[in-house]
């Protein structure tokens, strides 16, 4: 963070002149009036007059005059150079990035368990791939996907631009036992480490898992590392709200794909959602992983004038009680 001195700014100037015009010329008059009245008794009394007294009622008025200038507030002003958090960013950004070369992640569930309809006439398996082939029309044709199936182990389907991936959808197939998530998940994030590229993670299962370790863990940890993840639960499986619950709390991104959605006007809607929350977090793993840096300069203030300003106001006004008069 940069940090470049400009200027003095008093915030409230109108307060300075109200109070000065109220304040000074009355004081100015009864200071006259006093020094004409003690002139008059000294001489009476044939008693010399102290320059003195004349030099301390001088203080005070400047005392006040301090105090006055004090309350417009006189502050430093700094500019100061923040970068930006992904979320003040926002839609700035995404039109930054929208046509950069990014990794888009692919982890898609072919457990058995995504054979099931939920009682409706198609299988989360095909929501699945309908949801990911959404995805896969939004991205640029700069971008890089990565393709891998899963289930009691990862398998890469495909590494390559968007058309060619599109392409290999059709090599997955739900037809394998236990669900390992955690391990997808490490699986992608080795190949993701060694792109070097910007990433961005998606996960699309039922969110049932019976194998390997725990995959809020995995998800949380690849995200903190940079790299942001988007959860997407497909189907109705409750074995999977407990993991779904701890990620929403997390902050992870977490979407929903259902069978009565995907059959309805909801579409459309759905595919909005899908198309920013895509574009906000490829502009966060720019940022996260440092191939983006988004700047802003913004004022600081800084009081000490009016700290330094009463101190100084005050140290002459009690001063100013030492006179003995």
């Amino acid at each position: 963070m940069e940090k470049r001195f400009m200027t003095i700014k008093i915030l409230y100037p109108e307060v300075i002149l109200i109070l000065a015009l109220s304040t000074i010329p009355p004081a100015i008059i009864l200071t006259y009036l006093s020094a004409v009245k003690r002139r008059n008794v000294l001489r009476m009394i044939r008693v010399v007059d102290s320059p003195i007294w004349y030099f301390l009622q001088a203080l005070k008025i400047l005392s006040l005059s301090l105090i006055i200038i004090a309350s417009g507030v006189p502050v430093n002003t700094y500019m100061v150079v923040k970068e930006l958090d992904v979320g003040v960013a926002g839609r700035k950004l995404q039109d930054i990035t929208v046509n950069l070369t990014a990794l888009h992640v692919f982890l898609i569930d072919e457990s058995y368990s995504m054979n099931y309809t939920d009682g409706f006439n198609v299988t989360r398996f095909e929501l699945a791939i309908r949801f990911v082939e959404n995805c896969l029309n939004m991205l640029n044709d700069n971008d890089k996907v990565l393709l891998i199936g899963f289930a009691k182990e990862p398998r890469l389907v495909c590494y390559g631009n968007v058309s060619q991936c599109r392409v290999m959808l059709r090599e997955f197939s739900p037809s394998r036992r236990y669900t390992d998530i955690a391990g997808a998940l490490s699986y992608a994030y080795t190949y993701v480490e060694a792109s070097q590229m910007p990433a961005l993670i998606v996960v699309v299962t039922d969110a049932a898992y019976n194998y390997g370790g725990n995959p809020y863990e995995a998800i949380v940890m690849v995200n903190k590392t940079g790299y942001p993840v988007i959860f997407v639960k497909v189907g109705f499986d409750n074995r999977g709200d407990r993991l779904v619950s701890d990620l929403v709390s997390s902050g992870i991104k977490v979407l929903y794909v259902n069978p009565n959605v995907i059959e309805s006007v909801e579409q459309s809607r759905l595919n909005e959602i899908i198309k920013n929350t895509i574009r906000e977090l490829r502009g966060e793993a720019f940022i996260r992983r440092r191939f983006i840096t988004m700047n802003l300069q913004v004022e600081e203030k800084d009081i000490s004038p009016t700290l330094f300003l009463v101190s100084i106001a005050l140290i002459i006004f009690l001063f100013t009680r030492l006179e003995g008069y």
